[in-house]
């Protein structure tokens, strides 16, 4: 279980540290760093995925996380970080960046660093070799895979195909008829869970089906001429999938005439009992489009999920409605300084957090205490 996360120098964050419990909250204005926390962590797990393979910088930090857009302005160095234990260990692993000064140097050509450690061994990647890379594969093993979802209504709704024996949901909630699809014919027993878990948020829905639906497909491909490598995409018919959804009110209704709310949970819920679920789930804007009802009921299912499955679970929210279903212990302030860099305190470290909670709800503690109190505590 990961303990303690922490960020250096990741776009608006100058020395961030938290420390996540079950489920944990990420609360705060408008660009005050919530997802960039959630994608720092997502970076960490993904890029430690790679290091097997040779990794670079350019292998996996591109577009929008180029270390020219990633790293902190005016600042030469960035890093992610995580700490944890189990009854075998404690560990920890971090990764980072040194940018060139010499603007000559591509800064995406760059070799990552890399240290870990678990228990009484240490791992640094430019000092062991290949075969002392133990306390690296265990840190590796104990930290897990991550899954960033942010999920957007129409993606989710979408009929969809997928050439993978193992179809995936992506981040943004695309796939999710092919997914449910498989999981209907391999683990029907994660269907029911899902129908289970949809009705108490949504109760007008009685059942979730699937239809064979006929799509275009485009297949990127690869032709030689003359010694020259072309790509070129190939149209082709295929068979997908088409979500639909029995309600109180109607049968069969496709997943486009549905609410937002109700795609969103949905896929929520089919992160959660998917083909695989990781150890550590990131949920950004989780009460996107629902009921306060709902959100509460989300949010139960939640740490009943991770508290069953041995899952650790971090969202952002601007809802009292999830907040009140955590201790102020598990949720964590974010605003940013007058030079906008990020600042993070746990709302139990709030001064007046005891005597308030004796008769706030953790929702309304931090309704009446704002963020402000963040800065003026790190000054």
């Amino acid at each position: 279980m990961i303990k303690e996360i922490s960020l250096e120098n990741f776009r608006n964050h100058s020395k961030t540290t938290i420390r996540p419990g079950r489920v944990t909250a990420l609360v705060g204005t408008n660009g005050s760093g919530k997802t960039s926390l959630l994608k720092g962590l997502n970076h960490l797990t993904k890029s430690l995925q790679r290091i097997d393979q040779g990794f670079s910088w350019d292998s996996y930090f591109q577009g929008d996380c180029d270390p020219a857009v990633i790293v902190r302005r005016g600042q030469t160095h960035v890093s992610f970080g995580a700490e944890g234990g189990d009854k075998t260990a404690d560990w920890s692993i971090q990764i980072g960046l040194n940018l060139s000064p010499n603007p000559s140097v591509p800064s995406k050509s760059l070799p990552l660093d890399c240290k870990a450690r678990y228990g009484g061994q240490r791992y640094d990647m430019h000092q062991a070799s290949l075969k002392d890379k133990n306390p690296l594969e265990l840190a590796r093993k104990a930290l897990g895979e991550s899954f960033y979802f942010k999920g957007i209504g129409q993606n989710i709704a979408r009929p969809t195909y997928s050439p993978h024996t193992t179809p995936l949901l992506e981040a943004d909630g695309s796939y999710l008829a092919s997914v449910i699809a498989y999981l209907m014919t391999n683990e029907r027993g994660k269907v029911e869970e899902i129908e289970k878990s949809l009705r108490a948020i949504v109760p007008i829905v009685r059942q979730i089906r699937v239809k064979p639906t006929k799509l275009t497909w485009q297949e990127k491909k690869v032709v030689s001429i003359n010694g020259t490598q072309v790509p070129y995409e190939e149209q082709r018919e295929v068979i997908g999938h088409q979500l639909l959804i029995d309600t109180n009110s109607a049968d069969e209704v496709p997943a486009d005439a549905l609410s937002e709310g109700t795609l969103l949970v949905l896929a929520v819920l089919t992160v959660l009992w998917g083909p695989a679920c990781p150890k550590l789930i990131l949920l950004d804007d989780v009460e996107q489009g629902l009921h306060p009802i709902a959100q509460r009921e989300t949010m139960q299912i939640l740490r009943q999920f991770a508290e069953q499955q041995q899952r650790q679970i971090i969202v952002t929210s601007h809802s009292p409605y999830i907040i009140d279903e955590l201790d102020p212990q598990d949720v964590w302030v974010m605003a940013t300084d007058a030079k906008g860099v990020s600042i993070t305190k746990c709302l139990k470290d709030h001064p007046d957090s005891e005597r308030l909670k004796q008769v706030l709800t953790t929702g309304e503690l931090i309704g009446a205490v704002g963020e402000d109190w963040v800065i003026h505590q790190a000054q």
